[in-house]
């Protein structure tokens, strides 16, 4: 199982709650979302947050949008990864940041046909 592992927190000092700021009528996470999952070999999502009080409204969107998610250290995001791999028995994951709406679903299958060999 290859997963998308979303990166997300709300407590941006730059610009606080980035993830749900909309463009043309669509949040981010939303825009995000659809692009990733267009890739052919990421076969499940799961939004990695934070355990901070600031980023329950993630938990909240992952739930009404039927994602799976995961909250963690804010600081050490790779042990927050990791252990959302161990929690949803995930063997193979693509790190996606969820600020980035404009990822490539056909790239990131590349990687994935590079990283699996197929």
């Amino acid at each position: 199982m290859v997963a998308a592992l979303l990166l997300a927190r709300l407590g941006s000092t730059r610009l606080p709650k980035n993830v749900l700021k909309k463009i043309n009528n669509q949040e981010i996470i939303d825009i995000l979302i659809n692009r990733i999952s267009q890739t052919k070999y990421c076969n499940d999502l799961i939004l990695c947050t934070t355990n901070q009080k600031e980023d329950e409204d993630l938990i909240k969107y992952a739930n009404l949008k039927n994602i799976k998610y995961f909250t963690g250290d804010r600081d050490f995001v790779m042990k927050r990864m990791l252990d959302a791999c161990n929690k949803f028995n995930v063997e193979h994951f693509v790190r996606v940041t969820c600020d980035n709406p404009v990822i490539d679903p056909a790239i990131v299958d590349k990687v994935i046909q590079h990283h699996l060999h197929v």
